[in-house]
């Protein structure tokens, strides 16, 4: 028999004693392991897995991702994802996700913004035929995310933490985890601020790959505002100061 190819694909997660603070509860960084993992699997059984593409010498690269959770899951609580992709612009490919608890109540909505680049000069190219012949679901966007729009870097460094790159920090693609890059930001943050508040929203956009052995400083900026707490990041390396990723988090 053919495949059954999944327009929207519906994925559980068990949460487990390791993916949570001493809380008892999951964190963003676990939110965006499970998203990326359902991502992945969706595109496998769409036929646009990293693997397969490997056979045309591309692989997907993520851009950037926006996630605004409602509530976090405790320690064995069962999150189910849903996610398609949505839509093209340009050289990018968006894929929604909506996370909801084991009693079908949403718990959370991401969106992210995909590019197919060569293996061999690490350079986007065009959306490939093979990508944008897939079929869209008819669903409404779960967040949106312009591509003029840019994620704000600091102007200045309130706080700040340096990390060394370990081998176990690579993915797949033998550059650091996107989900590594979203731990380093966070914790520039005051430990105050990740103690005694709820992150609402995280908004990060992907800039350059970074490798075994490297180091990156992580800051952070404190913008003053009458609703909540918001802090821009920025991750840098520290070789050539070059922006690996730029980061938004919103704390209530």
């Amino acid at each position: 028999m053919p495949k059954q190819v999944a327009k929207v694909w519906t994925e559980e997660f068990k949460v487990r004693a390791y993916e949570v603070h001493n809380n008892g509860y999951a964190d963003m960084p676990t939110i965006c392991n499970y998203l990326q993992e359902a991502a992945g699997n969706h595109a496998s059984n769409l036929g646009l897995a990293i693997d397969q593409l490997e056979e045309h010498n591309w692989t997907w690269v993520l851009s950037r991702m926006k996630v605004r959770m409602v509530r976090y899951p405790r320690w064995r609580e069962t999150v189910k994802v849903k996610t398609w992709p949505s839509t093209f612009e340009r050289a990018y490919t968006f894929r929604d996700f909506l996370i909801f608890d084991e009693d079908d109540k949403m718990i959370g909505k991401a969106t992210s913004m995909w590019v197919v680049i060569n293996l061999e000069n690490r350079r986007p190219v065009r959306i490939p035929d093979l990508v944008s012949s897939i079929e869209f679901p008819k669903r409404e966007r779960s967040l949106e995310i312009k591509t003029g729009t840019r994620v704000h870097k600091p102007e200045r460094t309130d706080y700040e933490r340096n990390f060394s790159v370990r081998y176990g920090d690579l993915d797949m693609n033998q550059h650091v985890n996107n989900v590594i890059y979203i731990e380093w930001g966070i914790e520039a943050t005051p430990e105050d601020i990740m103690v005694n508040h709820f992150l609402r929203e995280l908004d990060i956009s992907f800039r350059a790959e970074c490798y075994n052995g490297e180091t990156v400083a992580s800051k952070a900026q404190k913008i003053e505002t009458t609703e909540g707490h918001l802090f821009h990041h920025c991750l840098t390396r520290q070789s050539d100061g070059k922006d690996l990723a730029v980061m938004e988090t919103s704390w209530e």
